[in-house]
């Protein structure tokens, strides 16, 4: 798993942060779980969701195998905060010990998981309100997301299907909500935002220059920096 080497990981949450993540997801989730104490943040990674989280008031347990990504959270979360949060370096497959909380939370995490059914049935019994959020790639447009279909294609992994049948068969009670956002993505350099997009990608070398001519026809420059307009489009499943 790439999220194991602190190089990776380290850029992973620059390129998050630069790109505004988690833009307009955040303030919902805030929003639903305001009333909830004890949160289990599923997938925590370098701790976007926890960290608010701790901020709020809540006591927070950060699910992330990664320990080069809660490296990166345990630096972020102040000593105030750290009395509030827990981390199990595990994945969440693996956490049927957990005691169940107020709520949990599972943004963006659910695809690298093996059993998506169990993952859900999990959460379901650890905690009384559920979050899950995943992206509808059907509607979404960013930079490195049209370079991987130009130069790498591969099926993107629609969850939301998956997600409403296992909810039925469980009998859950849910309710999705949409949430959409436009970003500007911003860059002084197309030769390091190219190398950017290769590491990304894991894409060799050899295509450096095909990048290049992808970048420089998919952005304009306004005088300042190179500009791309992403378009995000998640769903928010809330089951109890």
């Amino acid at each position: 798993m790439r999220f194991d080497d602190p190089v990776f990981a380290k850029f992973y949450d620059q390129e998050q942060s630069k790109s505004g993540y988690p833009g307009k997801l955040l303030d919902p989730v805030l929003a639903e779980l305001e009333n909830y104490p004890s949160v289990i943040d599923i997938g925590a990674g370098s701790g976007f969701f926890t960290i608010p989280l701790l901020q709020r008031g809540h006591n927070v347990t950060a699910i992330e195998p990664s320990k080069a990504m809660t490296e990166i959270l345990l630096n972020k979360a102040s000593d105030l905060q750290s009395p509030k949060l827990s981390i199990i370096n595990d994945r969440w497959e693996n956490c049927s010990y957990i005691n169940k909380h107020d709520a949990a939370i599972c943004i963006h995490s659910l695809y690298p998981m093996d059993d998506i059914k169990k993952s859900i049935l999990l959460m379901k019994n650890s905690a009384s309100k559920k979050i899950i959020i995943v992206r509808n790639s059907a509607r979404m447009k960013t930079l490195s997301g049209l370079i991987r279909k130009e130069l790498a294609p591969e099926e993107d992994r629609d969850l939301n299907m998956e997600i409403t049948v296992i909810l039925k068969s469980a009998e859950a009670r849910y309710a999705i909500k949409e949430i959409q956002e436009r970003r500007l993505h911003k860059f002084r350099s197309i030769d390091e935002e190219t190398k950017q997009i290769l590491f990304q990608l894991k894409l060799p070398e050899g295509e450096i220059e095909r990048v290049k001519e992808l970048i420089s026809s998919l952005t304009f420059y306004d005088g300042n920096f190179f500009v791309f307009e992403s378009f995000f489009c998640d769903n928010m499943y809330i089951f109890f």
